[in-house]
């Protein structure tokens, strides 16, 4: 019988191939795990129009993402913060501050671009310079930090 996986399946295949499988195997368990779906007319391009729309939208997170990185390249962000006398910062700066910090600059922000993509080498706890990546796949952006007490 053959199926269009719905799901990665292990040792079976990934979301979106078609597969030929036992009758038993497709209707007792992937059918009904909704791990896969028959592969009809219908189906087939029902699953091909998705791969196609997943594919227009990845392209464009990829080019988003390279604008955003051509805006940064020479560019960092300032982030204000309270602090304590001896410059440690109240609270460290996190990912969410520093998506503000883009949105307020203007920068081109890519529709997919969320908190888990900006990642840390250490926690942003004291004033000065520091470094912060923006991650999308296997590309990064550097981007530069320069942490002050606010007023």
């Amino acid at each position: 019988m053959k199926i269009i996986l719905l799901k990665d399946v292990v040792k079976l295949g990934h979301r979106g191939e078609v597969k030929d499988v036992s009758d038993g195997y497709a209707r007792n368990f992937l059918i009904l795990q909704n791990l896969a779906a028959p592969a009809t007319e219908a189906n087939l391009k029902k699953s091909t129009a998705e791969q196609q729309s997943k594919k227009v939208q990845r392209e464009r997170a990829h080019e988003e993402f390279h604008n955003l990185k051509a805006a940064i390249a020479e560019r960092g962000i300032v982030i204000k913060k309270k602090t304590y006398k001896n410059g440690k910062l109240y609270a460290a700066v996190s990912a969410k501050d520093i998506l503000d910090g883009l949105k307020t600059l203007g920068f081109p922000l890519p529709v997919n671009l969320n908190e888990d993509m900006v990642k840390f080498d250490t926690p942003i706890k004291t004033t000065g310079k520091h470094e912060a990546k923006i991650v999308l796949g296997t590309e990064e952006i550097t981007l530069q930090i320069l942490c002050e007490a606010s007023s």
